[in-house]
């Protein structure tokens, strides 16, 4: 992401957030420290989340980018 420079940037991003899902299927997840996303899981299920992004490929690289670098213990 581009570095954001001023007030006004940051409102213009604000205001164009989206909610949007990704689903993921992993044995299992880090619940460990904050937990960035509202995460839905069921046993035997996919990983359901949903958070703010510009855009579906946003939304992806961020859940992507959570569960690579979370602790698993």
């Amino acid at each position: 992401m581009a570095t954001i420079t001023n007030a006004s940037e940051v409102i213009d991003r604000i205001k164009e957030l989206k909610y949007f899902r990704v689903t993921r299927n992993v044995d299992s997840f880090p619940l460990f420290g904050v937990v960035p996303f509202d995460l839905t899981h069921t046993a035997g299920g996919p990983l359901e989340v949903k958070l703010l992004a510009l855009s579906q490929e946003e939304a992806e690289r961020l859940v992507d980018e959570w569960l690579e670098s979370s602790p698993s213990e």
